[in-house]
């Protein structure tokens, strides 16, 4: 008699020497409705031309480390390690280097493969709209009562 064993499958690895896995539109959608912070990065310019996911929080421009990093005064929300925090940029490499970034704070983060227009091609919520930096995007979808950090939209 052989008996064989076969090894669990192994979990996600993270590519390209990050220390988290990067998630697809469709994931992230999911980690947002089960109380993920979604934090748009994108210019207002893009914003403006592409439009808003409704629910995510606009943290644009030079501003968009500080102004949610623990322990700031200036921060827009209190973030940490118990609120996973999913950053939305414009498909280039930015989510990922601010996602790497409050990961260095201690923030439980990752962010979105194909960025917004890859949240937008997979017929994702999106609204049109300028949100100003440091306020939630307000849209038909969302519940303003539910949103991670108690912000009014």
């Amino acid at each position: 008699m052989t008996i064989t064993q076969t090894a669990p499958p192994a979990p996600p690895t993270a590519p390209d020497g990050r220390s988290f896995t990067r998630l697809e539109p469709i994931e992230a959608a999911a980690a947002q409705q089960h109380g993920a912070l979604l934090v748009d990065i994108r210019p207002a310019s893009l914003r403006r031309f592409s439009g808003e996911v409704p629910g995510s929080l606009v943290v644009a421009g030079p501003v968009r480390d500080w102004r949610i990093e623990p322990g700031d005064p200036l921060r827009v929300c209190e973030v940490g390690p118990a609120l996973p925090v999913v950053v939305l940029g414009d498909g280039s490499s930015a989510s990922v280097l601010a996602a790497s970034t409050l990961r260095g704070y201690g923030v439980e983060a990752t962010d979105v493969i194909g960025g917004y227009p890859g949240w937008a091609a997979m017929s994702l919520p999106v609204c049109t709209g300028l949100t100003p930096v440091g306020h939630y995007v307000s849209g038909h979808e969302i519940d303003a009562c539910n949103l991670p950090c108690g912000v009014a939209v």
